[in-house]
Order: structure tokens, then sequence, then C-alpha cells
């Protein structure tokens, strides 16, 4: 049984390229909004069928898709991952077997993102490795830091990383808000405790965090 919203999707076609009009874009992220993890075998069978056969990532939203297929009950789908000419299905070969792979934006999606030509994002447990984009705390330090004790909530993530940030540099946590709004840096959940400061353009690739491995994959 395939759910109405994931049918709508399925009736809107092939998902649209990074060079599409706005409004077919903003109507395919839309409906992929709609759709709620996790899938079923068959959705997932289904929702692998829309991969793009190119790199366009269609500004992360083939990120969002593979995400969805990713929930299923009985992932990975040994019958999904025969197509040894699509990038996604490599990658979803990839990391079902490590969990580790390399991707690398296409020209479309890095103009978009304001990053260079050629960048590669590396996923370790298929959650993106940022730190060679990382920026300064609001300290000076390194950007890759722990905070011990996280849990995976970002509400209650974010106060206790913004406390942390704000005890090591000796300010206010209003302070560290207004320098991570000021630089547009973004808070990314790595591994376990581990947090990395990153910019806004490239932490909006869209992945799964090492957030929801905390919360148990939810």
């Amino acid at each position: 049984m395939i759910r109405n919203e994931l049918d709508e999707l399925l009736k809107s076609g092939a998902l649209p390229s990074s060079t599409s009009a706005p409004e077919r874009i903003n109507e395919t992220e839309e409906l992929l909004s709609k759709i709620t993890a996790p899938v079923t075998d068959e959705e997932a069978r289904t929702l692998v069928e829309l991969l793009p056969k190119d790199e366009d990532s269609c500004f992360g939203l083939v990120w969002t898709l593979i995400h969805l297929i990713e929930t299923a009950p009985n992932w990975p789908l040994e019958e999904c991952l025969f197509d040894t000419t699509s990038p996604w299905i490599a990658h979803l070969r990839n990391a079902a077997q490590r969990g580790n792979s390399v991707f690398r934006l296409n020209n479309a999606t890095a103009d978009a993102f304001g990053v260079p030509r050629g960048t590669q994002v590396r996923f370790l447990e298929g959650v993106p490795d940022y730190s060679p984009f990382v920026r300064p705390t609001p300290a000076g330090t390194s950007g890759v830091f722990d905070v011990p004790g996280l849990t995976g909530v970002h509400a209650t993530d974010q106060d206790m990383i913004v406390r942390f940030l704000a005890e090591q540099a000796g300010t206010s946590q209003a302070a560290v808000t207004r320098y991570l709004s000021a630089n547009n840096f973004r808070i990314h959940h790595f591994q376990g405790n581990r947090v990395q400061l990153v910019p806004y353009n490239i932490h909006r690739l869209h992945h799964t965090g090492g957030a929801a491995a905390l919360r148990g994959g939810s």
C-alpha cells in the first residue's frame, strides 16, 4: 500500500533538476515534506525509481529522498541496488555496505551553495563530515569540539552547545547566538558528542545528522 501523499509525488513525475523552474522545485519540495518517515519497503522501491540518472541533487532535494528511502524497515533492499549507472544508487549501495562514501557536488549545486566547483563531502556511517569546512568558535578555537551529554534532541542540544561555547569564550549565551547569526554559521551534530561549526551554505546539503543516531535513528 502506497500512501496518498507519496502517490502525489509519483504523479508529479521525475524529480526536477537544479535548472528547472522555481515553481516546479518548490512544488516537489512541498510534496516531499508531506511524506513522513519511515516509508514501507514498497514505498522505498517506488521512491528509488525517482532518483535522477545524473549527479544533479536539485539543491539537496535528492538527499531528502534518499533519507526517506533509507528508513524502510528492511533496507537495504538488494533489488533496488543493481543499477550501476546511477551515482545515487551507487551512494545507497556504498552506504548500505559501509555507511562511508564521498559525494561530489555537481557544478550547479556548488554554484548555488557558494562553494568551489568540485567540492566533495565525505560521509561516515551515513553522516556528513564537514571538518574541511569548519569555522572557529567564538573563543577562536577549532570548530570541531565535544559537548558532553548531547541527546540528539535539537532544542535541548542547541542550548547545551551554546552554553558550552559561551563558557569556553567567557561571554554570554546571547553573544554566542549573535556570533553564529552574524557569521551565518550552523551547528552540525557529527558523531556522538562531537559537534562541527560550519557555514550555512555547505550545511544546506540535506543529510541525516549524528543527532539522529543519538535519538536511535528517528
